[in-house]
């Protein structure tokens, strides 16, 4: 669902610019990844509210953690990868990381 992508950007563009307004440096990738699943979270607990439909892939790099992905599921649950595949083909996508993947690839 398109429309729930959007709405999830639009909030994670919200938290960013509040975290640096307020502390004056760029947001850190798992700080904004919480935020939002707080937000997926939130709309599944009560029915007044239609949970959102979006899985959403975060990808950023900080001094502390390095290169970090995270990918966020539609019940507010949020977890960390090397690499993960999202979307309808799915399944061929992370039988291809199985096999090629490796920790010492470089760009």
């Amino acid at each position: 669902m398109a429309a729930d992508a959007l709405v999830l950007i639009d909030v994670a563009r919200k938290v960013a610019q509040h975290h640096s307004y307020t502390f004056g440096e760029p947001v850190p990738l798992e700080r904004l990844v919480q935020e939002i699943s707080t937000s997926l979270h939130y709309h599944t607990q009560y029915g007044s509210t239609r949970p959102f439909g979006a899985s959403i892939l975060f990808a950023g790099y900080d001094k502390v953690k390095g290169y970090q992905l995270q990918c966020t599921d539609p019940g507010g649950n949020y977890t960390a990868w090397k690499a993960h595949v999202l979307g309808a083909n799915n399944a061929n996508g992370t039988s291809f990381l199985k096999e090629e993947y490796k920790d010492d690839i470089s760009l």
